[in-house]
């Protein structure tokens, strides 16, 4: 494990940036990486925050990072309220900075659990993965649970030399997609949320990932355990459907979490970040 950490760290470069302490004030920060386009993620999660302001009768604000390292500068020093996490930065905060302070995650189709998905274009005659070596491969930003780090691992552990591909790291999922759809790559990793938006729109899979816990939302270290159990309530007590498929037609509720459900994870890391680590 501690070999993991320090791989950890050094992947992640340090950055600042400055938001308005909202702890102890009348709006609380909502904050998100840019795993998808910004405009697309408000769009997404605004119906999420207006819900959150009507149940805990505050105000509630989005707040997107410039990318991914921003991102995990914010939660680590405690610039939003409420934050949203992959596996992978969830691990990296909570093993090495021992933010554990979890509220809830996700549930897709009554399960708690979701897959990385590598696919081609639908024209495409490729098949299996062992069929992508030697090939110009999209991935998501490095971080990236679902379109980088465990589709790694896939291909890892279905014998592709990895030294023979041409990796190109793209900043969001939605980038991996349109590159696939376009031509520009012959095969791409997203998550299976995402692929399930747009499978209609001319790519088709070609492999899936272990199951893996889903997102999950955090709480500040400056929020108070009452405050702190308000949000978990609220979001446990989720059963508006235009909320839910506002993030993702699957989206079927939150559900309770533990820092352990992501311990399959954090073996898959300890396989996958040398490798990424030297793209």
């Amino acid at each position: 494990m501690k070999k993991l950490l320090i791989i950890l760290l050094s992947i992640t470069t340090i950055t600042t940036t400055i938001y308005a302490d909202s702890v102890s004030k009348k709006t609380l920060v909502l904050g998100f990486m840019p795993y998808i386009s910004p405009s697309i993620l408000l769009e997404k999660y605004t119906p999420l925050a207006d819900y959150l302001s009507k149940e805990l009768n505050m105000k509630v604000e989005i707040k997107v990072a410039k990318n991914y390292t921003e991102h995990l500068e914010n939660v680590k020093n405690d610039k939003y309220d409420i934050a949203f996490l992959g596996g992978s930065p969830y691990i990296y905060l909570a093993d090495n900075f021992n933010k554990k302070r979890v509220l809830v995650r996700y549930e897709f189709n009554g399960l708690a659990s979701f897959r990385s998905i590598i696919f081609v274009n639908q024209n495409s005659k490729i098949k299996e993965l062992k069929e992508l070596e030697g090939k110009y491969i999209a991935f998501g930003n490095k971080k990236s649970t679902l379109s980088s780090q465990v589709p790694m691992y896939m291909l890892k552990n279905a014998g592709v030399d990895i030294g023979l591909c041409d990796f190109k790291f793209l900043n969001n999922h939605e980038n991996v997609f349109l590159g696939v759809l376009f031509g520009e790559y012959q095969a791409g990793a997203i998550a299976e949320e995402i692929f399930l938006e747009n499978k209609d729109r001319g790519i088709k899979a070609i492999a899936y990932s272990p199951r893996v816990s889903t997102h999950v939302f955090t709480a500040s270290d400056k929020l108070s355990k009452e405050d702190t159990q308000r949000i978990k309530k609220a979001l446990l007590s989720l059963k508006d459907k235009k909320v839910l498929t506002s993030i993702s037609k699957n989206l079927s509720a939150f559900v309770d979490v533990q820092d352990e459900d992501y311990d399959l994870l954090r073996d898959i890391l300890i396989e996958v970040l040398p490798i990424l680590e030297k793209r």
